[in-house]
């Protein structure tokens, strides 16, 4: 508050200095004339750079980031590798909740059909803890749920920045904005971070930035502010490492594979897009895009980064994220969004849906040319519009018999004989590569989201 007032009353202050020396000089008293001409001179260099700082943190590069709960260190140097799901175990697996949500019913299904051995941590606002509780105590599934509570409450006078990769800054939110009302937290577990493998087998959690916003407390010529996820410190308990990442980016966004013995980043264009305004926002400076894709393949230690829809954006209103577009089967193998129905659906055949047809025809013709297998997972254009994709399943290897399997996200939303031979067929295709496919019923699609967005597999 003294910040404000000074910078808000600056004027006044040195007029004010200005006729208290003038008095000192008529009554001849030179030692305190000296010490108010000292004072002057201070304030005066104070009130130069008051004018020529830039306080609001969506052009200033002296807004600072609150990184110390996240031991950065040198990540270089830390030792882990990238696993591709379908090589994880689903030992340990993550959902997260936001205020909002006083249930579980958008995982239900996905809880019901984990493997007995599954440890699930779920993050929970301290607010919902004892209903969420009350709820679950019979469900089969309650004795692998672990808890864990966290503050979520937005406090007055703070202000949001957030980040739209189709903007080329931050944009302020107000309070009682949709993005900001529930403070902390969200039910897209997946985004929150990228689950890593140490050298001793102990997870490290890959955490962007922010997931949404920047939020600034108190006066913004204070230049401090804090990230939106920093709540995911209480998973340190957990036998978890965490690091803070430079990038801005959506779990769902980033896709792993081991393809001809190296590691390959699969990322969709928008994380460059989101860091890029990040850094122009708080640090002053706009990286390119072979600097950022340089600075992604160092932070995951990959061997090779692949841009998905480089030079264009997501299409950010029916498929934003790559694990809307693509689910990788196997080592070389990739099963991508293959959009029909556009008869049957007619009405529904959009320009947006033609967006997204663009989009993964550029996916496609990537992983073409990098020597991928493609599998058409096949998507009518009603599940497009209703942010309904089978490749937004769950793969992974059951550690006690070795098997392959699917989750398989099923749509309940008013099934015709076209969209159950769109399931029978889906499923055959991925048997075809050896999975045992398990079918998940789901209603996420309502929210924008699917299975796979809704669990973060950790191992």
């Amino acid at each position: 508050m003294l910040n404000k007032f000074f910078k808000n009353n600056l004027a006044s202050i040195l007029l004010i200095g200005l006729c208290q020396i003038k008095g000192q000089m008529k009554k001849g008293n030179k030692k305190r004339l000296k010490f108010m001409i000292f004072g002057f001179v201070a304030v005066s260099f104070l009130s130069i750079f008051y004018l020529m700082a830039d306080t609001n943190p969506r052009n200033s590069h002296k807004y600072p980031l609150e990184v110390n709960f996240l031991n950065n260190g040198n990540i270089l140097s830390k030792s882990y590798s990238i696993v591709p799901e379908y090589k994880q175990t689903m030992e340990k697996v993550l959902i997260s909740l936001a205020k909002g949500n006083k249930t579980l019913e958008y995982h239900h299904d996905i809880l019901a059909n984990l493997p007995s051995y599954t440890q699930v941590i779920i993050l929970v606002p301290d607010s919902n803890l004892k209903e969420i509780e009350r709820q679950y105590r019979e469900k089969s599934y309650h004795k692998k749920m672990i808890l864990v509570p966290y503050k979520s409450r937005p406090q007055n006078g703070a202000s949001y920045y957030v980040v739209f990769p189709e903007n080329d800054k931050l944009v302020e939110l107000d309070m009682d904005s949709s993005q900001v009302t529930h403070g902390q937290g969200t039910l897209w577990a997946r985004d929150l971070f990228v689950a890593v493998r140490q050298s001793n087998n102990r997870p490290l959690l890959l955490v962007p930035d922010i997931h949404k916003y920047f939020i600034s407390y108190g006066d913004k010529s204070d230049l401090k502010v804090i990230n939106d996820n920093s709540y995911l410190k209480s998973l340190v308990s957990f036998k978890m490492d965490l690091v803070r990442s430079p990038l801005t980016f959506k779990g769902g966004n980033i896709q792993f594979d081991i393809f001809e013995n190296k590691k390959i980043i699969f990322v969709g264009v928008n994380a460059l897009l989101s860091t890029r305004i990040v850094w122009k926002s708080t640090m002053g400076s706009t990286p390119s895009d072979e600097k950022l894709v340089k600075m992604i393949k160092e932070f995951f230690h990959a061997d090779e980064v692949v841009v998905i829809g480089k030079n264009s954006i997501q299409p950010l209103s029916l498929m934003f994220h790559l694990d809307q577009t693509l689910v990788f089967l196997e080592e070389g193998v990739v099963g991508i969004t293959h959009i029909v129905g556009q008869k049957e659906y007619a009405s529904m055949y959009t320009d947006e849906v033609r967006e997204v047809e663009l989009f993964l025809k550029k996916a496609r013709t990537t992983l073409v040319k990098r020597g991928y297998q493609i599998l058409n997972i096949d998507t009518s254009v009603k599940n497009i519009v209703t942010h309904e994709q089978y490749v937004n399943g769950i793969p992974y290897v059951d550690k006690r018999n070795r098997e392959k399997v699917l989750l398989m996200p099923i749509f309940s939303s008013d099934q015709t004989e076209f969209d159950r031979r769109l399931i029978r067929r889906n499923r055959k295709t991925f048997e075809s590569v050896g999975y045992r496919v398990i079918y998940i019923p789901t209603n996420a699609g309502k929210l924008n989201g699917g299975i796979h967005c809704l669990i973060n597999v950790i191992i």
